[in-house]
């Protein structure tokens, strides 16, 4: 499946400020899915999209971002996220 999402550029946020997508596995709130919630200058909003797959969810993402690896640091559940 290609995601929609790639991993070459960075979306422009205008002024905005700094956008970017939290990939989870299995949050708690959400258990048994993959759940993207949109950060917005290190600030949760309401922005949350859900999938069973981690493919479907990529695919819900907007096109343009680029992909970062989970970090050691991470919680946990954190698989990915994309700025």
């Amino acid at each position: 499946m290609q995601s929609n999402a790639n991993e070459v550029g960075i979306a422009p946020t205008g002024a905005r400020g700094v956008e970017m997508w939290v990939v989870y596995d299995s949050p708690e709130d959400l258990p048994g899915r993959f759940v993207a919630r949109k950060w917005l200058d290190l600030h949760p909003t309401d922005h949350v999209r859900q999938a069973k797959t981690l493919e479907w969810l990529r695919q819900q993402l907007p096109i343009g971002l680029s992909r970062l690896e989970r970090q050691e640091q991470d919680d946990p559940k954190i698989v990915e996220v994309w700025l």
